[in-house]
């Protein structure tokens, strides 16, 4: 809004002309003779256009560039940076630029033209002889929302894993500013088998917001102890290796039985055992069960709880696929 002043109000309104075409108008009136009742205003709908329009008339009234008290300014063209008005035989051309501070300035440049020159203002824009009147620096408004890119919009987990929400975005852009605060609320529960989701939400220093939802599935995970506690129960039992690793297994429901290298593809080596882990040997085939210790089939035909390490090399312990 331009303020009041003593003899000068200024007034302008954008006006769409037709759907189809690029062309807006609005009047200008500046007169000494308005009533002080009654309220002049620039009416803006937060487009920089409409903001760039403001300063075109707000300057233009400033240094007494309108030849008459009343004049239409029609907007004849716009370009990447620049916007071009026509008002009365005044052509005017403002340009907006960055300027070192990092912002905007808008340079309001105006030529007169002759009466067939304004014939050919849509050919011959670029041409024009433009004398620099005014540089006028400007806010951007910002309305545009940080963009939020998550790695997957669907996971799933089981019962067994850990979550950590910041883990699962990617990035979060800006079109104006460099760190953006992204904040997530999230109802997952590992504990138990169910649909779950996190809301990520991302503000810029303008307030504008945008939101991205990951979807997380959690099944129930393997329980580890189980197949150590069943591995133990069979302590005593005439059996061989893979025997005693198949029927452990079962007590989780997983049903596998073969030579002691093929229990590999249950799961992937890890450095870190826990109970219920398989123990893969060259020829052997066992089921940990913590501190060092194993359950091992097949010694002199029994069930036996004993070191991990025996006769057979050592290759790896494998963690049973949840």
């Amino acid at each position: 809004m331009l303020k009041n002043r003593n003899k000068v109000i200024y007034t302008g309104l954008a006006i769409l002309v037709s759907m189809t075409s690029n062309i807006y108008t609005f009047p200008i009136c500046a007169t000494e003779n308005t009533p002080k009742n009654e309220k002049y205003q620039i009416q803006l709908n937060g487009n920089e256009n409409q903001q760039i329009q403001e300063i075109v008339v707000e300057k233009m009234n400033e240094n007494q560039l309108l030849r008459s008290q009343s004049a239409e300014v029609v907007l004849v063209s716009e370009k990447e940076d620049s916007v071009y008005y026509l008002c009365e035989s005044t052509l005017i051309k403002a340009e907006t630029i960055d300027n070192k501070e990092g912002k905007q300035d808008v340079v309001i440049q105006t030529v007169e033209l002759t009466g067939i020159e304004e014939t050919t203002l849509d050919t011959d824009l670029e041409n024009k002889s433009f004398s620099e009147e005014m540089v006028v620096g400007i806010e951007k408004e910002d309305t545009s929302a940080p963009v939020i890119t998550l790695k997957n919009n669907k996971i799933r987990l089981s019962t067994n894993d850990t979550f950590i929400e910041e883990d699962y975005v990617q990035n979060v852009t800006d079109n104006v500013d460099e760190e953006i605060n992204v904040v997530s609320k999230s109802n997952v529960d590992l504990s138990q088998a169910g649909s779950y989701e996190v809301v990520y939400t991302a503000k810029d220093k303008a307030g504008n917001e945008s939101e991205e939802t990951l979807l997380v599935e959690v099944v129930q995970g393997i329980n580890y102890q189980a197949i150590a506690d069943a591995a133990i129960a069979q302590i005593g039992v005439a059996q061989d290796c893979t025997m005693l690793v198949t029927n452990s297994l079962k007590a989780v429901g997983i049903n596998f039985h073969g030579a002691p290298i093929q229990y590999t593809a249950l799961g992937d080596f890890t450095n870190n055992p826990v109970p219920g882990d398989i123990c893969i040997y060259e020829g052997h085939v066992a089921i940990y069960i913590g501190n060092g210790r194993a359950i091992h089939g097949g010694f002199d035909g029994m069930t036996k709880e004993s070191s991990v390490a025996c006769a057979n090399a050592f290759i790896g312990y494998i963690h049973v696929r949840g």
